[in-house]
C-alpha cells in the first residue's frame, strides 16, 4: 500500500430508518433502560445466558396487558425476557444475562430442544387467531367476542398441518363452535392487528438488540421452531419488516455508539478493526424464506 494511502469504509447507508430512541441496554446487568420500559420480574429463569444467537418472537394469545401476561407466566412457571404492551411499553421479565423459559421443545437451524439456552424471548400482547360467526361477530380462541379489535383475514402458513382442536384444547374449541363459528380452523381465520406503536417499539427493540449483541444472527417466530404445536406470532406480523432496513446482503456493521448512524473510518484505526471483526448477517423465518 503506498505511503500515506488511507482506505475508507463508508457505512452511512447501513443504518436503520429510526434510532433506538431512548432505548439502551446495560450489557453487564442485562437490564433494558428507557422512558417506556418497565421492570416486573418473572419468578422462573435459568443460569447465565451466553452469546444469544436468536431473537424469538411470540404473542401472548390473550387480551390482557403485559403485566397480566407476566403474572400468567409466573403462574405457569414459564418466562420471557421482554413483553410488549399494545401501547408500545416494554416490560422486562428476565435480565438479558439470564435464560428465560419461553421456547420449549422444537428444532431450528441446528438448535434441538435447547433454544432457551441460545435466545432472547420477546412476547407481544396480541389475541392471535379469531373467527367470524354467521352474524359476523369475531370470536377469539377463548370463545369470547372481540368486536373491538382490528383484524386481518389470513391463513396460517402451517394451517394444513395443525389441528386447531388439539392445539387449543377441546373445551376452548367447543366454546368457539357454541358461539356460532362453523368448523373453525387456521386456514379460515382472522388475526388481531398489531398496533403501529407496538410495531415501532418492536422494531426499535430488535434494532437495538442485534446491534448490542453481535452474536445474534436470526429473528424467528415460535412457529418456526415448533411448527407442530405453535402458531405465534402469526401472519399479522411480518418478521422480515423488523430487518427491512438492511441492504440486500443482509449485513450490518456493529457500531458501539448509538449516536452514530453511520461514519467513515480508516483501515489503520481501532474503530475499523472492531467493526470489521463484528460484521454479521441475519435471516428471518416467519414466511419460510430469507429476507430478500
Amino acid at each position: 500500500m503506498p505511503a500515506g494511502y488511507q482506505a475508507h469504509l463508508m457505512i452511512a447507508d447501513i443504518q436503520p430508518p429510526m434510532s433506538f430512541g431512548d432505548l439502551e441496554v446495560d450489557l453487564r446487568s442485562g437490564i433494558l433502560k428507557g422512558i417506556k420500559v418497565r421492570q416486573m420480574h418473572c419468578v422462573s429463569f435459568g443460569r447465565r445466558l451466553m452469546n444469544p444467537g436468536v431473537l424469538m418472537i411470540h404473542f401472548t394469545a390473550g387480551p390482557g396487558t403485559a403485566r397480566r401476561s407476566i403474572e400468567a407466566m409466573n403462574d405457569r412457571h414459564v418466562s420471557a425476557h421482554l413483553v410488549l404492551d399494545r401501547e408500545g411499553a416494554i416490560w422486562q421479565g428476565v435480565p438479558l444475562t439470564r435464560i428465560a423459559y419461553h421456547a420449549g421443545k422444537g428444532a431450528w437451524g441446528g438448535y434441538q430442544n435447547n433454544m432457551n439456552d441460545h435466545s432472547i424471548g420477546i412476547e407481544i400482547c396480541n389475541l392471535g387467531p379469531m373467527w367470524r360467526t354467521k352474524q359476523q361477530q369475531l370470536v377469539d380462541s377463548y370463545g369470547l367476542e372481540r368486536t373491538d379489535r382490528a383484524s386481518i383475514a389470513m391463513p396460517h402458513r402451517n394451517a394444513r398441518a395443525l389441528d386447531l382442536k388439539k392445539l387449543i384444547g377441546e373445551a376452548a374449541y367447543k366454546k368457539i363452535v357454541d358461539k356460532g363459528v362453523e368448523s373453525p380452523d387456521l386456514a379460515n381465520c382472522e388475526w388481531e392487528v398489531f398496533p403501529e406503536e407496538q410495531q415501532r417499539a418492536l422494531q426499535r427493540l430488535c434494532s437495538l438488540l442485534v446491534t448490542r449483541y453481535p452474536s445474534i444472527r436470526s429473528i424467528i417466530g415460535h412457529d418456526d421452531y415448533a411448527p407442530d404445536r405453535k402458531i405465534d406470532p402469526g401472519p399479522a406480523l411480518r418478521l422480515e419488516k423488523l430487518l427491512s432496513w438492511m441492504p440486500q446482503a443482509r449485513t450490518i456493521i456493529y457500531q458501539d455508539d448509538p449516536r452514530r448512524g453511520g461514519y467513515m473510518t480508516t483501515m489503520d484505526t481501532p474503530d475499523y478493526l472492531r467493526n470489521s471483526f463484528t460484521s454479521r448477517t441475519f435471516a428471518a423465518g416467519n414466511i419460510g424464506r430469507d429476507i430478500g
